[in-house]
């Protein structure tokens, strides 16, 4: 099992470990931005590093935010070096970095893989329909095209049955 070490944007003067899901091993990377159970709460968390071992009990990481690394390896390096040098939490420093709004708000990238599926209802084959048009597409904008945002539970039947990959993504600030 692979550990990664995280910088989480809370006031503490430390990093944390979180083991790495199966589901994410081998997607992951220094500077990429994953949500985690941090308290009683979800926090973002950017990835710093991975380990083959953890002196803590670990809670896993739950999502990867953006499929693309939201900080450099050079940026990683200077937020490290600013917190280190000025005594201030990681995550203040490395946060200091993304631009404002950057972490408010994400949202989920439907993606067609198997195009001669069969659908189990008239739900289902509306958003098969509408992903034979244009694939992939954002979650927000098959619920308008349907007129429903009741599209959670049809879209999790279908990623399952590996008709379609989900992919969360962050929304431009």
């Amino acid at each position: 099992m692979r550990y990664a070490e995280l910088a989480i944007h809370a006031p503490v003067l430390q990093t944390f470990h979180y083991h790495v899901p199966p589901e994410l091993d081998g997607r992951l990377q220094p500077g990429h931005l994953v949500r985690v159970g941090f308290g009683t709460a979800m926090q973002p968390g950017i990835i710093l590093g991975f380990t083959a071992s953890s002196p803590f009990q670990t809670r896993p990481i739950l999502e990867l935010l953006d499929p693309q690394p939201v900080l450099t390896t050079m940026q990683l390096a200077l937020g490290q070096w600013l917190s280190a040098t000025t005594l201030t939490p990681p995550g203040d420093c490395l946060w200091l970095m993304l631009p404002p709004g950057f972490t408010g708000r994400s949202s989920r990238r439907v993606v067609l893989l198997a195009a001669a599926a069969a659908p189990q209802d008239s739900t289902e084959a509306a958003i098969l329909a509408l992903l034979h048009d244009q694939s992939p597409r954002l979650q927000k904008h098959l619920e308008q095209a349907i007129g429903s945002k009741a599209l959670k539970q049809p879209l999790e039947r279908l990623a399952q049955r590996g008709i379609v990959a989900l992919e969360s993504i962050l929304t431009p600030p």
